[in-house]
């Protein structure tokens, strides 16, 4: 139907299931939910054509989040999936 959709299996693909989902393997870590929170606003405002999340200077704290648990991502603009 030509919809976006939102998959982070390729996310816990790349980064791996012990480091996003906790031992129960059906609830997401809570140091994953910034990471999270910046993949669903970006991928939400691409679609609605606003900036990313990096435009706002309030995002600062979850961006700061995010690479402190996922230091991979540190050189990324955007985590990409």
């Amino acid at each position: 139907m030509g919809l976006p959709t939102f998959d982070l299996a390729p996310l816990v693909s790349r980064l791996g299931p012990k480091r996003l989902i906790n031992d129960d393997m059906y609830h997401w870590r809570p140091e994953s939910l910034p990471l999270q929170a910046e993949l669903t606003y970006d991928f939400l405002a691409n679609i609605l054509d606003r900036p990313s999340l990096k435009a706002y200077s309030e995002s600062q704290d979850i961006r700061r989040d995010v690479r402190a648990v996922f230091p991979e991502f540190a050189d990324e603009p955007n985590p990409a999936i």
